[in-house]
């Protein structure tokens, strides 16, 4: 049996140093990965425009190629980040650093890069399926009226995407519900999200971990925008009567506000004695004065509810 090739060993063969194949140091799924990522640039350089271009090029999930990849770099045999990659060897006798530098034909997407690097999160006391729900009442509870309502089931990879998203700007699992919330305060504060038809969450956050600098930018901006509204104390603005409770009883947890008629200041003292200790939080009206609040739950008992923040 007469085997050949047709490859020429000049043009089409990478040359691999002995020192990186006798190191042990190096998994078996390491070297590959090393010498698959050596063999794209055929001694020279290859562009490839992002991450998941490069790990479908050598045959994995963009997951498991970030993971060897900062094996790579932990061990010496690689340098650099999203923007480029050259490898090398520990003892830096070898180097394969592109000789002209590479100019992208496209932009590329870095901000999914750093999260990706970035250490993994302690456990907050939440599972997905929890954190899965608290976003899916905020989402159904805040959306503009054109949004699409979220299904009683979240797509796995939006999920992802907006942990991805928590995880940029510190935000942990116990706050996803408030996290969405202000997300959605600010879409529709602002007149071109407001506008838009049948929005889901992916159109927001993205999908999965390759998201957009984009949409990294615009979550951002749209969180900063509603927290702003959230912030702001009003009698009708709900929002910001819970927080002003959280921040005044942090050892209490309110889940309702009720907003009542009374005659008088006195006739909301005694309803609030006898109704202080559940978890709704009363706002009592004068019905002789256009609705005036006289009164609120624990307002005679706690200092810090003594009086409103917007009375300060």
């Amino acid at each position: 049996m007469l085997i050949k090739t047709g490859i020429n060993p000049r043009s089409d063969f990478t040359r691999i140093p002995n020192a990186v194949l006798g190191d042990l140091k190096l998994t078996p799924h390491e070297l590959l990965l090393w010498i698959r990522l050596y063999s794209l640039t055929k001694g020279d350089q290859f562009l490839a425009n992002k991450a998941a271009h490069a790990a479908e090029l050598v045959g994995l999930s963009v997951d498991v190629f970030r993971d060897r990849r900062r094996s790579l770099a932990e061990k010496g045999y690689l340098q650099g980040s999203g923007r480029e990659i050259v490898l090398t060897m520990p003892d830096g006798s070898f180097v394969c650093e592109p000789k002209q530098p590479a100019v992208l034909e496209e932009p590329e997407d870095f901000i999914a890069e750093e999260i990706a690097a970035q250490p993994k999160r302690k456990p907050s006391g939440i599972n997905q399926a929890e954190a899965t729900q608290m976003i899916i009442e905020a989402w159904n509870a805040h959306k503009p009226e054109a949004y699409m309502t979220c299904p009683s089931k979240l797509h796995p990879s939006t999920f992802i995407a907006i942990e991805t998203q928590a995880k940029r700007l510190g935000i942990e699992r116990p706050n996803y519900g408030d996290f969405v919330k202000r997300i959605l305060k600010g879409c529709a504060q602002d007149d071109w999200w407001n506008e838009k038809v049948g929005m889901k969450a992916s159109n927001i956050f993205g999908f999965g971990t390759e998201i957009p600098d984009q949409k990294f930018e615009n979550v951002e901006k749209l969180y900063k925008m509603g927290s702003k509204i959230a912030g702001k104390f009003s009698w009708s603005n709900d929002d910001s009567i819970f927080a002003w409770y959280a921040a005044a009883c942090p050892d209490r947890t309110f889940t309702n506000i009720v907003h009542m008629d009374v005659p008088d200041a006195p006739a909301s003292w005694e309803h609030d004695v006898e109704h202080r200790d559940g978890d709704t939080i009363f706002i009592y009206h004068s019905l002789e004065d256009d609705g005036f609040v006289v009164n609120w739950t624990l307002g005679k008992k706690v200092h810090a509810l003594k009086t409103p923040p917007n009375r300060r």
